[in-house]
């Protein structure tokens, strides 16, 4: 019997599953991609930044043409005589000069393509480059050469400075060129010892002394070559101090391997050459205390052979008025120079104003002077400020070396 589809109850029986309506997926993808591509162009048009976020640099490319020197001018003044890595100087016969509108001075000897210039040929010296601000440099441009191995020997395991096979000594090598020795104004010097041994007082020195300061360091300070590198980068030209013998020796000990009277002269010497090997690149050696073994000839004059020997100068504080250093450095071939004034004597600021007057006051009658002091927070202060005001004054600040090589061959 056919059952009736009309009388067959609600819900039974079989029927084909309704199928869910086709809805298209592409038109939902394109508006997706409108909208986040209408996005990212909005809020580049907001922040105007669009690696916001992300580490950028901005570096300035800048093209110079090579300078052209220009003819000379006979009513021009002297260019600076200043070192080459040979020792030697670099403007006058035979030399060459380009300036430029940014401040870099390039000065040269003539190489082997300058035919037609005096003194042309092979082995002319290489040239010295002086840039304002560069590495090596103070602001002023005067650059502080660095330890050449051809002025270094090994011994014993040690780096000694030498003279080179050229003649060339550590005292004319290292020094930092002074064009204000040409100036005719009266020239004062300053050398402050004690640094290497505090690093805090040590960077304050470098960073606030005037880079015409010459420095020296104790020999037992640690990591000397790290600080006689930052010194030079300042363009200070810097020494080493000799701890020699006082009178109240050994109530008051200079430190290890002083240099004493009792002592004969291969230990003396043996001591004198571990100092010497503590660092590399100073222009000479000065005393720290001393005043016996300074005032003692048959001491005294060994060792001043062996520094002469191997190029460097000695500035001896001044503090003793039996030292012997300038009689017997003309003896043994060495150069050396008394400083005129111990500034710091007196640790009050009113007194070491006083001393600075002084040397100023000698420099006005000799020409010029040397002074020395230490590196008592005090004194640094001091110093940087009365530095200020010299050319005012009517003085000129020189490098120690300046004075000391002064009027001496190269």
């Amino acid at each position: 019997m056919t059952t009736n589809e009309l009388s067959r109850p609600l819900g039974t029986g079989s029927r084909k599953a309704r199928a869910l309506p086709s809805i298209p997926i592409r038109k939902p993808l394109i508006f997706v991609g409108i909208a986040a591509v209408a996005g990212l162009g909005a809020w580049i048009i907001l922040t105007e930044d669009p690696l916001g976020g992300e580490p950028q640099a901005v570096a300035t490319i800048i093209r110079r043409t090579t300078p052209v020197a220009a003819a000379p001018n006979p009513q021009d003044p002297p260019l600076p005589i200043v070192s080459t890595p040979g020792g030697g100087p670099v403007v006058g016969p035979g030399s060459s000069s380009a300036g430029s509108a940014s401040g870099e001075v390039v000065i040269r000897p003539v190489g082997p393509g300058d035919a037609d210039a005096p003194g042309a040929g092979p082995g002319s010296g290489p040239m010295v480059i002086r840039v304002p601000g560069s590495p090596g440099s103070d602001a002023g441009g005067a650059t502080v050469r660095d330890p050449d191995p051809k002025l270094i020997e090994q011994v014993a395991g040690l780096d000694l400075p030498r003279v080179g096979a050229d003649g060339t000594r550590p005292m004319t090598a290292y020094a930092r060129p002074s064009a204000a020795m040409l100036d005719p104004r009266p020239k004062v010097a300053l050398l402050i010892g004690g640094l290497g041994v505090s690093e805090n007082v040590t960077a304050e020195a470098i960073a606030k002394l005037p880079a015409d300061i010459s420095l020296a360091f104790a020999p037992y300070g640690e990591d000397l070559e790290r600080w006689s590198s930052k010194a030079r980068g300042d363009g200070h030209e810097y020494m080493l101090q000799l701890p020699m013998e006082p009178f109240d020796y050994p109530n008051n000990d200079p430190g290890p391997q002083t240099l004493l009277t009792s002592e004969p002269d291969p230990v003396n010497l043996e001591r004198l050459r571990w100092i010497l090997g503590r660092m590399r690149g100073y222009v000479g050696v000065a005393n720290f205390m001393g005043a016996r073994f300074t005032s003692s000839e048959g001491s005294l004059a060994p060792v001043m052979t062996e520094i002469g020997r191997r190029g460097l100068m000695f500035v001896d504080d001044g503090s003793s008025p039996r030292s012997l250093t300038e009689t017997l450095a003309e003896k043994t071939g060495a150069t050396a120079r008394r400083a005129r004034v111990v500034i710091d004597s007196q640790t009050t600021p009113s007194e070491i104003d006083a001393a600075l007057a002084r040397l100023e006051d000698i420099a006005r009658s000799d020409g010029m002077a040397i002074g020395i002091g230490s590196t008592l927070p005090i004194t640094i202060d001091r110093v940087a400020e009365w530095a200020k005001g010299l050319n005012s004054r009517g003085f000129v600040l020189v490098p120690v070396s300046a004075i000391v090589n002064h009027d001496k061959p190269s």
